[in-house]
């Protein structure tokens, strides 16, 4: 879901913190599909799920998500998502409740676009999981100025869908992306969901796409958010 600018404001006050809003009114020209929330109130913070029914997963506390630009892979321009465990504690993370996110800056009309804002959604609503069962496809395709935007785990990467990890360890994902030209803003978040949960966001990075598909990083990204 993607919130109008009219309500940004509203969320402002909780940078940085987990909250868990009600989306009181919300416009979906296509269902299925993305969303545009145009008023909510902020409930508080979310509840951790109980460790007996969620098994013993580390809580977003004591987790650390991080990107990092990889642009010269020899496979092709990608993104490293790392997710650690920055507690002195063994637990278990749930892998694919990773998730990528891509926006993009506007070029124009798009038809069904809900963003009523200087950008929109690229890739959103897939996860690790989802990617590791269409390894052998295009496992994360949408469509950025009506053309194919995607994003895929790394050739050769074996990633399971849940990992225990002792205190300071991590899991590293890499994925690979083709996009078009045009300007981009990435960042990956680790559980939530459905499930009204704690997530975890990662820091954000900003790069351009030239017109020949080469990405460059853009150090202080003051990108519409």
């Amino acid at each position: 879901m993607e919130v109008s600018e009219s309500v940004k404001e509203l969320l402002w006050p909780f940078a940085d913190q987990e909250i868990l809003i009600y989306a009181e009114e919300v416009y979906q020209p296509v269902n299925p599909g993305d969303g545009l929330i145009r008023k909510l109130r902020v409930l508080g913070r979310p509840k951790e799920p109980e460790a007996v029914e969620y098994r013993h997963l580390l809580s977003s506390d004591d987790l650390s998500l991080s990107v990092a630009a990889e642009f010269d892979a020899p496979d092709g321009p990608g993104l490293i998502l790392e997710l650690r465990n920055a507690s002195v504690v063994k637990g278990e993370i749930d892998v694919d409740a990773l998730a990528p996110t891509l926006l993009a800056k506007k070029q124009g009309p798009r038809l069904l676009e809900v963003s009523d804002g200087p950008s929109y959604v690229v890739i959103t609503r897939v996860n690790v999981g989802l990617m590791r069962e269409c390894a052998a496809s295009p496992s994360c395709t949408a469509y950025a100025q009506e053309r194919a935007a995607r994003f895929w785990l790394a050739p050769g990467v074996a990633v399971s869908g849940s990992v225990e990890l002792g205190p300071w360890e991590s899991v590293i994902v890499p994925l690979r992306f083709e996009l078009p030209q045009g300007e981009y803003e990435f960042l990956a978040g680790y559980g939530g969901g459905v499930h009204a949960t704690p997530t975890l966001a990662s820091n954000r990075i900003g790069f351009d796409i030239d017109r020949n598909g080469k990405p460059h990083l853009v150090k202080d990204p003051d990108r519409p958010r």
